[in-house]
């Protein structure tokens, strides 16, 4: 397990902490009146969960390596209220990270054995709601909340002896939650650091291969969980 990516329970607790106490020292502060249009890019290691995919008699567990993604927004930023300034935008994210090692019914394979290849790549798109949460000279701590969908596209094999692979893609719901830091480079240019907490309903997935049975292809019920990223990232305000 990557020490960047703690598990569910904890990621959960540490976000629901790190919001409450930015909010609880936002309460004295007061953030600028800037309204307007704006675009933001960003670039960041995103990392999968583990990945359930099931089905009668064929139980895929399958994990994933960290990698880099990007992502961009186009929003309009709204006159402050008491925590500060309210963005609304549109966001798009892509990664992709490829399939390290499948434990299928109790058999491990491995990318390192030459047993697995392929990735899962995600496209997600979502309307957020950022609020910002107080402002010290050019940094400006913020939350948020978003609600989309999630474009899976699974391409992964393992254990080739029996020609076993999930190729596949489905579109699904998501949401997520973010806490990120500001520093304004100058009146429209901010850089920023984030970290971004996703989950998504179970995706449907054919897989093809062998197993009790002989050869079948069935529908997996895949459980991709939840992923994170910490990302840097600019924003241009017009």
């Amino acid at each position: 397990m990557n020490p960047l990516f703690p598990k569910n329970r904890g990621k959960k607790l540490l976000l629901t902490a790190l919001a409450s106490s930015l909010l609880i020292a936002g309460s004295s502060a007061f953030a600028s009146d800037d309204e307007g249009a704006y675009v933001s890019i960003n670039y960041g290691i995103y990392d999968i969960d583990s990945v359930d995919a099931n089905s009668p008699g064929r139980n895929v567990n399958a994990s994933f390596d960290d990698d880099g993604g990007f992502g961009f927004a186009v929003g309009y930023q709204f006159e402050g209220n008491a925590w500060g300034n309210v963005r609304v935008e549109f966001n798009y994210e892509n990664f992709d990270n490829d399939a390290e090692t499948v434990n299928f019914n109790g058999n491990l394979f491995s990318r390192s054995a030459g047993t697995v290849a392929g990735d899962v790549e995600v496209d997600s798109y979502m309307l957020n709601v950022t609020q910002e949460l107080a402002q010290w000279d050019k940094f400006t701590p913020y939350a948020g909340f978003g609600l989309g969908i999630r474009d899976i596209d699974a391409n992964f094999r393992y254990n080739p002896t029996l020609g076993a692979s999930i190729d596949d893609s489905d579109t699904v719901f998501a949401y997520q939650a973010f806490l990120g830091l500001d520093y304004s480079i100058s009146e429209p240019l901010t850089a920023f650091v984030e970290y971004r907490f996703q989950d998504s309903e179970d995706a449907d997935l054919n897989r093809t291969g062998g197993g009790p049975g002989g050869f079948q292809q069935t529908i997996q019920d895949s459980d991709f969980d939840t992923s994170d990223s910490i990302s840097l990232g600019l924003r241009y305000q017009f």
